[in-house]
């Protein structure tokens, strides 16, 4: 059986905020995603893999009508139990048909969402369905870690994001994709799935589905992206066809 989408949610929403929610990087994030605005506040922005909303309420509050996609039930119970302006629709980011109507002048996947999906497809659906909702001037936003040129082989472990927990994660030598468990002390265990991918292989994905690469950098805070060292980027992408209408 290939991974269920919804399963992240299911193992992590009642511990994500609490591990996850404190991001010190959300206000710039908000303030990379508000320039690209093409009129003041009340743009419409997807954010896909919303989950409890620790990005999307953030953007809502500064004027975005945003719009959040989640595969996991219990992560949006969780959003609409902040009462947020953020609408919210159950769906798999990488199902075509999941996807709200548009048209949205920003689709955002931060924290390694894209990574999330389960295999290169899913990705290329994913990335052909942002550019189907959006605007013809529209972007897209993806923030994710840039994987190792040489992934561990094996079984590794490192600490977790709580005194009781360790994370134990497995790369597939042949997929790259890597497949992990938070593991309590008390035996309880969270499972995840990451299918990363590198920066060239995400612009070549992207071109694919209709986009072209505009900017790129480490952090959000606008740190500049070194392909040999960075181990972190945020790149912004616009439609291929509207890109080319716009630059000389």
């Amino acid at each position: 059986m290939g991974w269920d989408p919804a399963a992240y949610g299911a193992a992590f929403a009642e511990v994500y905020d609490e591990w996850y929610g404190d991001q010190p990087d959300i206000g710039a994030a908000v303030g990379v995603i508000g320039r690209l605005a093409t009129r003041p506040p009340g743009g419409r922005l997807l954010e896909l893999g919303v989950g409890t909303g620790r990005l999307a309420i953030p953007l809502a509050a500064a004027g975005w009508r945003v719009v959040g996609l989640d595969a996991s039930a219990e992560m949006l119970k969780r959003l609409a139990a902040k009462q947020s302006k953020v609408a919210a629709v159950r769906g798999d980011a990488g199902v075509r048909d999941d996807y709200p109507i548009g048209p949205f002048d920003v689709v955002v996947a931060a924290y390694n969402f894209i990574f999330n999906l389960p295999d290169r497809g899913a990705q290329l659906t994913c990335l052909a369905a942002a550019a189907e909702v959006s605007k013809p001037s529209g972007y897209l936003v993806l923030e994710a870690f840039v994987p190792a040129a040489s992934p561990p082989v094996g079984v590794i472990s490192s600490p977790g994001p709580a005194d009781d927990v360790t994370i134990v994660a497995e790369v597939d030598a042949t997929t790259g994709v890597v497949h992990g468990e938070h593991r309590h002390a008390d035996g309880r265990r969270r499972e995840w799935h990451v299918c990363p991918a590198t920066p060239t292989e995400l612009d070549e994905l992207a071109m694919a589905a209709g986009w072209q690469l505009d900017h790129r950098w480490e952090t959000w805070d606008g740190a500049p992206f070194h392909a040999n060292d960075s181990s972190t980027h945020v790149s912004i992408y616009r439609l291929a066809t509207w890109a080319r209408r716009t630059r000389p």
